[in-house]
């Protein structure tokens, strides 16, 4: 769904796990969050779009900036970014515009705590122990 003119719609995307899902094939989906002009209504329609679907397995990070990107030429037009943030790993998140870096981090842990596959989960348990 990324880009500047939407990309993909929910219902496309619904349509398309639902049909990997019917043909007996595991569906393990790539989520990332914090991209520019990302609101909360955008968050809440991802996770229903996962809840509907129903995956095997999530894998959920923060929105990366890398440069010669559009994403790094969108961040670097907009003073939000430099390549010297990339190349001194001060930060190669980009600059959220709704929520901080650590709501995006949250939010990822949650989705991939809740979908993760079995070898993930099983890692999860034992850091946590």
């Amino acid at each position: 769904r990324m880009g500047k003119n939407g990309g993909v719609t929910n219902e496309r995307i619904g349509a398309v796990c639902r049909a990997v899902k019917k043909a007996g094939i595991r569906l393990g989906l790539w989520v990332m969050f914090g991209y520019p002009g990302e609101t909360d209504d955008n968050v809440q329609e991802t996770l229903q779009l996962l809840n509907s679907v129903q995956p095997d397995e999530v894998t959920c990070n923060p929105a990366h900036v890398h440069p010669h990107t559009p994403l790094y030429h969108q961040a670097e037009e907009e003073r939000r970014y430099r390549l010297t943030d990339w190349l001194t790993r001060s930060q190669d998140f980009f600059p959220y515009d709704e929520a901080s870096e650590e709501r995006v981090k949250q939010l990822c842990s949650e989705v991939t705590r809740q979908y993760a596959g079995d070898r993930i989960r099983t890692c999860i348990e034992e850091e946590e122990r």
